[in-house]
C-alpha cells in the first residue's frame, strides 16, 4: 500500500488516465467467504445469506492489483461494517495515511479530499464515496453513479477474477478457522504476483469492458460461472455524514461540468450503476 504522498498521487493519477474519477486513490468492496462452521462458535460465524463465513476487505488500484487486504471478520458483521475493523478504516479516521492535502479539481475552484471508491454497503464520509441512491434521482447524479461505477469496477473484478482462479473459494473451506485466513491472504498474494508477471493473467474479455465508441458495454468472461464470494447486502440506513455528502455534491457537480467526458451520456443507457 502507498506510504507517501507522491505514491497516493501516483495512484490517484492512474484512476483519472485510465477510469476518469480524480482524486481516487483505491476502489473497495468486502466479501463472504463460505466456510464450515468451526467446532463450537455458536452463531459467530453465520451470515444473514444463511451460512456461515469470514469476510474479505481488499482495496484494489486501477491495474485490478490488491494493495490491502483484510480477512478474518466473522461473517455476522455485515453492514459494510467490516471496514471499521481494520487498520487501513482506523489510519483513514486519524490521518495516519498519508494521504494528500485536499486540492481542486482540474479547471475548477472545488477543493476536495482524495477518496477511496465504495459501493452502497458502505457509509459514506470525506474519504469514502458511494453512489446516490436510485429513487428520485437526478440526472446529474446518475452521471456521478455511472463516473463512480466506470471506476470502482476493478475491485468488483478483481475479487471475481480471483474466485475464477483459485477454485478453493468455489466450496466451502474446511480446515481449521486458524488457517483460512492464511489460505485467503496466500490467494491475494499470488493473484498480485500473477497480474504483475503475465500480461494474459487477465484478458480482455475476462473482465467488463465498455467501448465508448459505440456505446455498449460487456460483462466479463468471469461472471458467467459461481464465484463463491458473496457481496455484502445492500444499506438503506440513513446517510448520516453530512462532510461525506457533501464531498459527493462536488464531484457530482465537477463531473456534469469541466470533469465531463464526452461518452457519459451514451453510456449511462447501457452500464449497470
Amino acid at each position: 500500500m502507498p506510504t507517501t504522498q507522491n505514491e497516493w498521487k501516483d495512484n490517484a493519477k492512474m484512476f483519472e488516465d485510465k477510469w476518469n474519477f480524480d482524486h481516487c486513490v483505491g476502489a473497495i468492496d468486502e466479501k463472504h467467504i463460505s466456510i464450515e462452521k468451526p467446532p463450537e462458535s455458536g452463531s459467530s460465524f453465520y451470515n444473514y445469506k444463511g451460512f456461515f463465513s469470514i469476510l474479505l476487505f481488499g482495496v484494489v488500484n486501477a491495474n485490478y492489483e490488491f494493495m490491502y487486504v483484510h480477512t478474518g471478520i466473522n461473517g455476522s458483521v455485515s453492514d459494510g461494517g467490516v471496514i471499521q475493523h481494520t487498520s487501513l478504516y482506523n489510519k483513514l479516521m486519524t490521518n495516519g495515511l498519508n494521504l494528500p492535502p485536499p486540492c481542486t479539481l482540474q479547471g475548477t475552484n472545488i477543493s476536495v479530499p482524495y477518496t477511496f471508491l465504495g459501493d452502497s454497503a458502505f457509509s459514506i464520509n470525506r474519504h469514502i464515496m458511494k453512489p446516490y441512491k436510485f429513487k428520485n434521482i437526478t440526472h446529474e447524479k446518475r452521471i456521478f453513479n455511472y463516473r463512480l461505477s466506470r471506476a470502482r469496477r476493478v475491485v468488483e473484478n478483481a475479487f471475481g477474477i480471483l474466485a475464477a482462479r483459485f477454485r478453493i473459494f468455489r466450496q466451502r473451506i474446511s480446515v481449521k478457522i486458524n488457517n483460512v485466513d492464511k489460505i485467503v491472504l496466500a490467494c491475494c498474494a499470488l493473484y498480485n504476483y500473477l497480474r504483475t508477471k503475465s500480461k494474459s493473467y487477465i484478458t480482455n474479455t475476462c473482465v467488463d469492458a465498455e467501448n465508448i465508441h459505440n456505446s455498449t458495454f460487456r460483462l466479463g468472461d468471469w461472471r458467467e460461472e459461481t464465484t463463491g464470494l458473496v457481496s455484502l447486502s445492500y444499506i438503506s440506513e440513513k446517510e448520516r455524514n453530512n462532510e461525506g455528502n457533501n464531498v459527493r455534491n462536488k464531484f457530482t457537480t465537477y463531473f456534469n461540468a469541466q470533469g465531463r467526458v464526452s461518452f457519459q451520456d451514451d453510456m449511462l443507457r447501457v452500464v449497470p450503476t
